[in-house]
């Protein structure tokens, strides 16, 4: 029989797989229920905080006295705020139910705002599940944890490994401890520096940015050292994978004992550095002028790759701009490529194509805006393509480019009826524009009434209004509109249809509806389900963990790309998150130098990065400086460089021959 693979979930993922709930008893409560939608949890906190700021200001002397006036944009952005908050106490199972005793009363004026505030979270977010017959996602990950290790605890007549997990969330430390004790169970840990001096490991309490942190603190959690840890069998590295696991160790080593630095390679003076050359073998660094050349030199390196039978190459960065040019690059070159992040929906074709909907009716059609729109290619009106944009230009170069002051549509018509007989268009093409306006005027009708008064309507009412004037202007001469179409037509599609099953509760002025839609869609990605190259990937830092490629190319290596910044918490500073038990903003970071560790262990390594970007310096990453020091410090700089002068091959793209 094939083993049964199940996903544990991750605390840092969108979206997680957790363990299949069909096959639980229902013991638990919360295994009945379902958890909320993330669309419909955004939307019933933005309407819970708009109802705040309408009347929920009263905090005492100090504090706000009166209504606080948000837009529904605002509103959103704060709900995503505040789900993130919820998730990451779910996750770690923090109570926030104390948050009003985390300050002492005499510093707790401001703070008092604060709490009341999130009693959206302690208060009126849990009645509204309970009414509502759900949980929360991470509340529903926990109960099919414990269920799960309840289950194990019983034992298993089948073998269970648990592998890949760094146990950062309690409820998966708990499951690993239990299948670690089983007779037949096995934990794989990810990636377990076994290289590193004592006396450093012990410091990684102090240290959460460290890659090691988590699985001290993960072997702490399971009652074992790493004395207790043995390699799988077939993975024990040899002469040049022992080197390599060396350097990664020591380049991303505690900084309270980088003075081992002058020990790690004690060879470096007898026989030049030899156990670090064999670690540099097969690692080269490429610095590009730019953004675009990085993208150019990385897309040239992948499309090297096919070329040799069966060889892999993958792109991995946290960077998407960087992951979408040389997507866009290697199309240059009839190869598609997997991006395992997706694209952005505002940046598809009919995404971008609903913006410049809203766009045109929020500024009463301005040229600019009206323009954008006719020239999108899923522009149609039922009429040939070709002879809209003819007809748009038309309409352009006699109304726009002149002294234009009209407003709205009327206003172009009238501008349009205005046009003396040296106006520079035919009878035909006059009769051309003005049915084009027309026909704007007929698609925006439903649109434009909502926008023309000032009083609230359902986010519902809005959103199929928005739709429907998109409809109607992707209409083809068949009459059937190419808007749903596609991976992401369907996906935009799916996300309109939650804002109206889930928005009938939420009202607002139709001129603040284009920001909050923008607001709600942000973060939302297509992941396209076309043929893709099979050699050729890119990857976030997650898939990286999972999988390696022939060659890895780790790009965007600058100082805010890789790791990003830590962003201040809305909600909580240290010594509050300390308090309810959440942990400290720099495990992200450790968690992303783990990842740039593992990536680190592949055969060959391309390291990326760009000297500017956007005309601005960049600044390398702290990992790729302290590898340089130590590189550096053996005086073998030289071995990074990478075989073949990749930037002047980029740069010769846009060089042409003279004559």
């Amino acid at each position: 029989l094939l083993p049964r693979i199940l996903a544990l979930g991750h605390a840092d993922e969108d979206e997680a797989l957790i363990l299949d709930a069909e096959r639980f008893e229902d013991t638990d409560t919360s295994l009945g229920k379902p958890a909320i939608e993330p669309t419909a949890r955004l939307i019933a906190l933005t309407r819970m905080i708009l109802a705040w700021s309408r009347g929920a200001g009263t905090v005492g002397p100090a504090g706000l006295q009166g209504p606080l006036p948000m837009t529904p944009a605002q509103a959103a952005s704060l709900a995503a705020d505040l789900a993130t908050l919820m998730d990451a106490a779910d996750s770690e199972e923090a109570d926030l139910s104390t948050l009003d005793t985390l300050v002492p009363e005499e510093l707790a004026a401001h703070w008092a705002e604060t709490v009341a505030f999130l009693n959206i979270l302690t208060e009126q977010w849990p009645k509204f599940l309970h009414e509502a017959g759900l949980v929360s996602p991470g509340a529903r990950r926990n109960a099919l944890m414990a269920q799960e290790t309840k289950r194990f605890a019983a034992g298993s007549p089948h073998p269970v490994i648990a592998a890949g997990s760094t146990g950062t969330v309690p409820a998966t430390a708990r499951l690993l401890q239990t299948i670690a004790q089983l007779s037949n169970g096995a934990v794989v840990l990810p990636g377990l520096d076994l290289t590193l001096d004592a006396e450093s490991w012990e410091t990684l309490g102090r240290h959460p940015e460290h890659p090691q942190a988590g699985m001290a603190e993960l072997l702490k959690k399971l009652g074992a050292t790493r004395d207790d840890v043995m390699p799988v069998p077939g993975s024990v590295p040899d002469g040049p994978e022992l080197a390599r696991l060396r350097l990664a160790s020591e380049t991303l080593r505690p900084a309270e004992t980088t003075e081992h630095w002058q020990q790690a390679f004690n060879d470096v003076r007898d026989r030049p550095a030899a156990d670090l050359a064999a670690a540099l073998e097969g690692l080269s660094l490429v610095e590009a002028p730019t953004a675009h050349d990085e993208a150019e030199v990385i897309a040239l390196i992948l499309r090297g790759c096919i070329e040799q039978l069966d060889k892999t190459a993958a792109l991995v960065t946290p960077d998407r701009e960087l992951a979408r040019r040389v997507a866009a690059r290697l199309k240059d070159y009839d190869l598609a490529i997997d991006d395992s992040a997706g694209t952005p929906i505002r940046r598809t074709l009919p995404g971008a194509f609903l913006d410049l909907v809203l766009a045109a009716v929020e500024s009463n059609f301005a040229p600019p805006d009206l323009m954008a729109l006719l020239k999108h290619p899923l522009t149609r009106l039922a009429t040939p393509a070709g002879d809209i944009r003819r007809i748009a230009r038309t309409l352009e170069c006699a109304v726009f480019r002149e002294n234009y002051l009209g407003r709205g549509l009327a206003g172009a018509a009238e501008a349009l009826r205005g046009l003396g007989p040296k106006a520079p268009m035919t009878k035909a093409e006059r009769a051309e524009a003005t049915w084009l306006i027309e026909a704007l005027q007929a698609a925006f009708a439903p649109l434009e009434d909502l926008f023309g008064d000032e009083e609230d309507h359902s986010a519902a009412t809005l959103v199929q209004a928005h739709a429907a004037a998109a409809e109607a202007l992707a209409r083809d001469e068949s009459g059937v509109g190419p808007l749903w179409s596609g991976d992401a037509g369907e996906t935009l599609s799916v996300l309109l249809s939650r804002l109206i099953e889930e928005g009938g509760g939420l009202q607002l002025p139709a001129r603040s509806y284009p920001s909050a839609y923008r607001t709600l869609l942000a973060g939302q990605a297509v992941r396209p389900r076309r043929p893709a190259h099979p050699r050729l990937f890119i990857w976030g830092q997650m898939g990286a963990r999972l999988q390696q490629p022939d060659l890895m190319v780790l790009g965007g290596l600058n100082e805010g790309s890789w790791p990003k910044p830590q962003e201040a918490d809305p909600w909580l500073n240290r010594p509050m998150r300390t308090e309810l038990g959440l942990s400290p903003p720099e495990r992200r970071i450790g968690l992303s130098a783990h990842d740039f560790a593992q990536a680190l262990g592949a055969k060959s390594v391309v390291l990326s990065r760009a000297l500017k970007v956007e005309g601005v310096p960049t600044v390398p990453s702290r990992w790729l400086q302290r590898l340089q020091a130590l590189v550096d410090a053996a005086g073998l700089r030289d071995t990074l460089a990478p075989a073949q002068d990749w930037v002047a091959w980029a740069r010769d793209r846009d060089t042409i021959e003279k004559f």
